[in-house]
């Protein structure tokens, strides 16, 4: 949408990150806002808007709370929202999985060879604002799934039916650093809206972040793989990021 779409993603990325904002209306809107608008771009702004305002969950895990570090313990500037496959799932959780379904669907991205993969664990990440360097904030690096039990299902089953991790940008340069299959780390960066699908054999980690972040999170897994809860797993030891 040449310039004047760059205009407008820059004034909904600023909304985005303003918490007092909750609309922006336009008058005789133009064709190229009319796309832009039609994207989604209100429905990421009331999303964030909502994950805002959602309980945050901090119960005590050995004496601390928040996600998991990554060391062995639990970072508070680091939270997520209770999961999504609770009964009945918050309507922002449902709203968001249907939205989500739709979008991976679209892309081909649902359908494999051991059936249909379905959006599950649902959750809202939220990284605090980290005083001085963003990097001391930043996770050990770790997989989403248990090394050995996605290496025994994908034994037994084709390439395309890999579980997945899914991370959906809702603010300016979300970032999430991960090691290839080639063993290079590499940063990728999401603007809101962009979506980031990857293998749960993928090694990474969540960054430190100098502004308050807010992202969606969800596991993507084809319908007979099902650990019990799923969490991140690390190697000691092992190429603990760049």
């Amino acid at each position: 949408m040449g310039h004047g779409g760059e205009v407008l993603r820059q004034v909904y990325s600023l909304a985005l990150e303003r918490q007092h904002v909750v609309e922006i209306t336009v008058e005789d809107p133009a064709p190229g806002f009319v796309k832009l608008r039609d994207g989604r771009v209100d429905f990421r702004c009331e999303l964030l808007r909502q994950l805002r305002g959602v309980p945050w969950d901090k119960r005590r895990k050995n004496g601390s709370y928040g996600l998991p570090d990554g060391y062995g313990g639990h970072d508070p500037k680091r939270l997520q929202t209770f999961q999504s496959h609770r009964d009945p799932p918050p309507a922002w959780a449902k709203h968001c999985t249907l939205d989500l379904t739709a979008t991976l669907g679209a892309h081909g991205l649902l359908d494999c060879p051991a059936g249909r993969k379905e959006v599950m664990h649902m959750h809202g990440l939220y990284s605090e604002a980290q005083k001085g360097d963003p990097a001391c904030g930043n996770q050990n690096a770790h997989f989403d799934e248990d090394p050995d039990e996605f290496n025994a299902y994908m034994a037994r089953h084709r390439p395309a039916d890999a579980p997945c991790s899914v991370l959906v940008a809702l603010m300016p340069d979300t970032r999430l650093p991960l090691r290839g299959l080639d063993g290079v780390w590499r940063e990728v960066l999401l603007q809101p809206g962009e979506i980031l699908v990857f293998q749960g054999n993928v090694k990474h980690y969540g960054p430190g972040y100098a502004t308050d972040n807010y992202r969606i999170h969800a596991y993507l897994y084809p319908p007979d793989y099902g650990p019990a809860e799923p969490h991140i797993h690390t190697e000691d030891g092992e190429d603990d990021g760049p």
